[in-house]
């Protein structure tokens, strides 16, 4: 809720918000780059050239043998490096409100998706060498095991001070994720689409703010997060369905480009020429693939909890194939 405010009170503080994003992530990334090493350089050792190569198969649960590969391991964990680059479509939900949208938006998410990239990977590297004990950073019980690691390097005092920057910059960042799903919304509203199309695309009469597209989105965050209180599996399973349905709405529209939309596409005045096919056929198995992945069990031996999302998949195929709906 703290983090819907800027997008139903004003433009400005909006705006302000946006750029309150760049100054928080600016102050934690040199941190990371210059706090962590230079306390670790005092405090600790640095890794070796080994921890590059370090491959833990941490998919087993520990009181059992291993029973997943290697191989099965490395894809799953493929996955959260691919989700780093999640951000990009923020320009993309924002386009019809864009100025120069042909060009911006397309701008937009290639300089995001470079931006990443180039400032992700020394972030990363600089971790890895800072480590100084992988197995308790594995073995860890904290929500988020980054914890671990500033224990081990900056300290309790200096870590609590990190994680609050942490806090306040994630909070921040929210406020972008509202802003994505609360202009779709409410562009979709626009055209008519939703139910309750003229109440999500009324815009207040002050500031020209979307609050109901914003209220309702915070309305159905609030909802999903509170499942887990009555239920842990079903939360994870809202939550990996709703990944699924994610990625396959990315796939949906590059088909439909380059099949019934071929002929009667226009493309924007920066676009990929003639390796869009190439790009869209690489983009078009990469979600297939992840969609496979995804519906594979994390943790094994497989149990009616571990195995909940595979079965959900399960229940999916054979409702289409035999028109059952469950």
């Amino acid at each position: 809720m703290l983090a819907a405010l800027p997008n139903i009170y004003s433009q400005t503080v909006l705006k302000w918000t946006l750029r309150t994003t760049l100054v928080t992530f600016l102050i934690l990334y040199f941190t990371y780059m210059i706090w962590i090493p230079a306390a670790t350089a005092r405090n600790g050792t640095f890794q070796d050239g080994a921890i590059l190569t370090t491959f833990v198969n941490g998919i087993n649960s520990s009181d059992s043998p291993p029973q997943a590969s290697n191989t099965y391991c490395w894809i799953i964990g493929l996955l959260f490096g691919a989700w780093d680059y999640f951000g990009y479509d923020t320009s993309v939900h924002l386009s019809e409100e864009t100025k120069s949208a042909g060009t911006s938006t397309a701008r937009g998410m290639w300089l995001g998706t470079l931006a990443t990239w180039c400032l992700s990977v020394p972030v990363l590297l600089i971790f890895l060498f800072c480590i100084q004990d992988l197995n308790a950073i594995i073995s860890g019980t904290y929500t988020n095991n980054f914890a671990e690691l500033l224990l081990q390097t900056v300290g309790k005092k200096s870590a609590v001070a990190i994680l609050i920057i942490c806090w306040i910059d994630n909070t921040i960042q929210l406020a972008v994720c509202i802003l994505s799903a609360q202009r779709v919304t409410y562009a979709i509203a626009r055209d008519g689409v939703l139910p309750v199309s003229k109440y999500l695309s009324r815009v207040s009469k002050t500031h020209h703010m979307p609050v109901n597209a914003a209220i309702l989105v915070v309305v159905l965050a609030i909802a999903i997060e509170a499942s887990i209180i009555g239920s842990e599996v079903a939360f994870e399973a809202l939550t990996a369905v709703g990944t699924i349905a994610v990625n396959v709405s990315y796939v949906i529209p590059i088909v439909a480009r380059h099949t019934i939309g071929r002929k009667r596409f226009k493309p924007a005045s920066w676009n990929l020429g003639w390796a869009s096919p190439l790009l869209a056929t690489a983009a078009t198995v990469w979600i297939c693939f992840l969609v496979v992945v995804l519906v594979l069990p994390q943790l094994y031996p497989v149990t009616p909890v571990s195995g909940f999302f595979s079965n959900i998949w399960r229940r999916v195929c054979v409702s289409w194939r035999f028109g059952v709906r469950y």
